[in-house]
C-alpha cells in the first residue's frame, strides 16, 4: 500500500504526451533504458547512481538538501546486467 500511495499521484501527475516511438522502443527494449531509470527515480522519488566504466550517471535529485532520499547505487558489469553495489571502498 506504502508503493501505490506513492506512485500513483506521481504517475497521474506527470501523464504527458510521448512519442509513439520513443514508447515502443521503451516498452520492447530487452534491457534498460536511461528513460526506465528516470521514471523509476521520480516514481518512487529516489535516486539512482549508476557506475559503468568509471563514471558515475545520476538519476533523481542529488541536492544537498534531498539527503534523506533513498539512494540505490548500482554497477554495470560486462555482460551488460546490473548488480548492487554493497560497500565503498
Amino acid at each position: 500500500m506504502i508503493i501505490l500511495n506513492h506512485t500513483v499521484p506521481t504517475f497521474s501527475e506527470s501523464l504527458f504526451a510521448i512519442d509513439r516511438e520513443i514508447e515502443g522502443k521503451a516498452l520492447f527494449s530487452p534491457s534498460i533504458t536511461p528513460s526506465h531509470l528516470q521514471i523509476m527515480a521520480k516514481w518512487f522519488r529516489c535516486r539512482i547512481g549508476i557506475f559503468v566504466n568509471g563514471k558515475w550517471t545520476k538519476y533523481g535529485s542529488w541536492t544537498a538538501t534531498d539527503s534523506d532520499v533513498p539512494t540505490m547505487l548500482i554497477q554495470q558489469q560486462d555482460n551488460g546486467k546490473y548488480a548492487p553495489i554493497l560497500s565503498l571502498k
